[in-house]
């Protein structure tokens, strides 16, 4: 092919490339869209409350209300047989009813858990076996003869909040 020749079959190839891709294409796009029909697994979920840890009905009397829990290494008790910290906020010595206004500043609190999960929690429907578990659940008091003298805490969601 000389000259023009070889311009030509470029051309050509060029021409088909771009006609091939203008093709309809009877597939649906939308098919991939669609969900398959659900079948079901045969795993079923179920969950059961042991036991509640804050409040009356969890023998501490004098903590109400908490929200939040959140949970990390205590590092005041390191080790194999160290201690969960849980950070509750929005804590109440008494019982009262919702949304207090003005907020409290301080009524966060701080409480400690085992690490290690125990033996009395098993797997299933609870049995009673667990209730012992549910006690587990310390906090230091200012006073022993006053279950409300529990040191309030102020939680904050970012260092930059202390400013």
């Amino acid at each position: 092919m000389a000259g023009g020749g070889y311009s030509a079959v470029v051309a050509g190839v060029i021409a088909a490339s771009t006609f091939t891709g203008c093709i309809r294409d009877a597939r649906d796009i939308h098919a991939a869209n669609s969900q398959p029909a659900p079948v079901p697994s045969g795993v079923v979920a179920r969950s059961w409350g042991l036991c509640s840890l804050l409040g009356p009905r969890a023998h501490n009397p004098g903590v109400y209300g908490g929200d939040l829990g959140f949970t990390a290494d205590d590092p005041a008790h390191a080790g194999s047989d160290g201690r969960l910290a849980i950070l509750f906020g929005d804590t109440w010595a008494r019982p009262v009813d919702a949304c207090q206004y003005p907020v409290t500043k301080s009524d966060d609190l701080l409480a400690s858990l085992p690490r290690k999960r125990p033996e009395s929690l098993l797997a299933g429907s609870p049995t009673g076996a667990e209730r012992s578990a549910c006690k587990t659940l310390n906090y230091s008091l200012a006073s022993p003869n006053d279950v409300t003298s529990w040191p309030r805490l102020r939680l904050f969601g970012a260092a930059s909040a202390l400013c």
